[in-house]
């Protein structure tokens, strides 16, 4: 959130969500995460390589539930990397 100087209210200031702070708000994700969701992002965004769907990878997978493990057999046979 940013302040934002509502002169036409007559208020000395108010407070208004950014595109950011409502799409967190909205995924109820904790704020400190959809941070570093944005940062992964941006960054993400200057190197991603379209001619493949790894990238949509990127999208589906949870961005920090470390409890998941891979059943990496599975993957290989079902994207026939093996």
């Amino acid at each position: 959130m940013h302040p934002s100087l509502d002169k036409a209210a007559g208020s000395e200031g108010s407070w208004l969500a950014t595109p950011l702070g409502k799409a967190t708000l909205a995924s109820t994700m904790d704020p400190a995460d959809a941070l570093l969701i944005r940062t992964d992002l941006q960054k993400a965004r200057e190197q991603f390589v379209m001619s493949t769907e790894l990238h949509l990878t990127f999208l589906v997978v949870p961005a920090n539930n470390h409890d998941i493990t891979p059943d990496w057999k599975t993957w290989v046979e079902g994207t026939g990397a093996g």
